[in-house]
């Protein structure tokens, strides 16, 4: 047994390559299938004496084991088949028989904890705890193979250390194994065993691994910097895979919807939990129900460079404002300003449009009236209609932007008037290319002179 716990040990050792141990941080990953996450495993043990429940007492003495297993890695969760042969040395029964060798066969589920999943691990430690369950066809002197069949269970804990570079990954662990059979054990019967092994990557390619950014927000929805003190703050959580080291540098951006710069952080080290309060550093106000990007960039450290071979680490994600109330007058009048209210090309009608679209407007007006009438049931709400002069001419903005401006500010009218606003209370006025956002110069601003504003008034 010595000889056996010491090859596991040495060929643990001796075999890391090029990988890394999947881990994807998530609870129910999302990836498809790889032969890259095939395993193979083998183990040694040694194999504690075995408690008869029933007898109230120890059978047997310690003893040792290996195990064989194969299975796959699915994000983290290891699914595997397994052949366990531990050896029992003096076993004694009511009956008599000489020493026990128990053959169990197992399905098992691990789950494997590195630094992806619990960010307070160090980056060369996982924690992998596990059950399984089988069926345990022992034999006995007086005990023939498949003789004596016993419904099988297992628990188990174990610590992985992983190298800079592992396609075999070395473990010691701990399980508690239990096993029921009436005629010949005493009814159930269980042992605790130590263990020392090593699972093996053999399918996977010797390619560097990928350092990956995943970004968070709370709330991913309705972030509505007004003032109100509802969701007037947004936290962007930041963590990274596969990167073993503090960065030694980074940047976060908030761009908007045609990439221009909004907010920008920079640090050194860890990434910490930012909020934002929604105020931009170039003095521009947010629009309602619109989608913004943040862009992560990691400076990796020295030691991470060399490991992924890449100078930069970059990642991307979004999150999506509610309807902003501007206070104008204090508890008597507000101003909302969209963006994203979608209509047909050059038309006032919402016939083209795609689902995505048509489900983007219903969300945002419905939230415009929900909020209106939560001030009043007589609340008053005028449509502007904005349109963008790219002329620059006062004849495009007469005899084009403010007739289609109007009719889409009706559209939008009919609309609130659906959602429970009075026809009465509504009013809708096409402003054209009055009061651009961005002067006619700015070509890349013009997006935002095409809007439409609602002022409510209590």
């Amino acid at each position: 047994m010595k000889k056996i716990i010491l090859s596991v040990v040495t060929l643990s050792l001796a075999s890391a390559l090029a990988f890394s141990e999947p881990d994807s941080g998530d609870f129910i990953p999302s990836e498809s299938a790889t032969a890259s996450h095939i395993y193979l495993e083998a183990q040694g043990a040694i194999v504690f004496p075995a408690y008869s429940f029933d007898a109230g007492k120890s059978l047997t003495e310690s003893s040792g084991g290996f195990a064989v297993g194969a299975g796959y890695n699915w994000g983290g969760w290891l699914l595997g088949l397994a052949y366990t042969r531990d050896y029992f040395g003096k076993a004694k029964h009511d009956g008599g028989f000489g020493n026990i060798k128990n053959n169990i066969f197992s399905l098992q589920l691990r789950r494997l904890l590195s630094k992806n999943t619990l960010s307070f691990l160090p980056t060369w430690l996982e924690i992998v705890p596990g059950i399984s369950g089988g069926l345990n066809c022992f034999t006995a002197s007086d005990i023939d193979f498949g003789d004596a069949l016993a419904p099988f269970w297992n628990a188990s804990l174990e610590l992985a250390f992983v190298p800079d570079t592992e396609r075999a990954v070395p473990y010691i662990g701990f399980d508690y194994n239990m096993f029921h059979n009436s005629k010949y054990c005493n009814g159930i019967m269980a042992y605790p065993r130590a263990t020392v092994g090593f699972r093996i990557y053999p399918f996977g390619k010797d390619s560097k691994p990928v350092g990956t950014v995943v970004t968070k927000f709370s709330p991913q929805k309705g972030f509505t910097p007004d003032g109100n003190g509802v969701n007037d703050t947004i936290d962007i959580k930041t963590s990274t895979k596969n990167l073993k080291e503090s960065p030694e540098s980074w940047k976060v951006e908030v761009l908007d919807q045609q990439k221009g710069l909004l907010k920008t952080w920079t640090g050194k080290g860890d990434i910490p939990q930012l909020t934002w309060d929604g105020k931009t550093d170039n003095g521009d106000k947010l629009f309602s129900s619109e989608t913004y990007t943040v862009r992560t960039t990691i400076n990796p450290s020295a030691g991470d460079k060399a490991r992924l071979g890449d100078e930069a680490v970059t990642g991307t994600a979004s999150f999506k404002t509610g309807v902003l109330m501007e206070e104008i007058i204090p508890q008597k009048q507000w101003k909302i300003v969209v963006n994203t209210i979608y209509f047909d090309a050059n038309a006032a009608s919402f016939d083209t449009l795609t689902d995505a679209q048509k489900e983007a407007n219903k969300e945002t007006l419905d939230s415009i009236a929900k909020q209106a009438l939560a001030l009043s049931q007589d609340i008053q709400v005028e449509v502007q209609g904005y349109a963008n002069n790219v002329s620059n001419t006062e004849e495009e903005n007469i005899k084009e932007l403010i007739p289609l401006s109007q009719e889409r500010a009706e559209s939008i009218k009919k609309q609130l008037k659906h959602r429970g606003l009075k026809k009465d209370n509504i009013t809708a006025i096409g402003k054209g290319g009055e009061n651009p956002l961005a002067a006619w110069e700015d070509r890349a601003h013009w997006w935002k002179n095409r809007r439409v504003e609602f002022i409510v008034t209590k």
